[in-house]
């Protein structure tokens, strides 16, 4: 028991927010429309967890349960992203 503990968690796994460029500005570069947007995937977790990741395991989906050993957190990434009607 002493390798036991809470790996209840709170993750924000994906967010994103998009703003339609001005007409003019869209216009500027010979398009009807444009959207600029940013996202981010695994951008928070609130967790009293000690190991890396509770999701992570190391033998999978598995009756032992999870095993925290060679095992590496979710990737955290950003992006932005220019949609354009032309």
């Amino acid at each position: 028991e002493d390798w036991i503990e809470d790996a209840s968690f709170i993750r924000l796994r994906e967010l994103s927010v998009a703003w339609a460029l001005p007409p003019a500005l869209s216009r500027r570069i010979g398009a009807r429309s444009s959207t600029l947007v940013l996202a981010g995937r695994n951008v928070f977790m609130h967790t009293k967890y000690t190991g890396l990741d509770p999701e992570a395991s190391y033998t999978g989906q598995s009756s032992i349960g999870q095993v925290d050993l060679f095992t590496l957190p979710l990737p955290r990434t950003l992006s932005v992203r220019l949609n354009v009607d032309w």
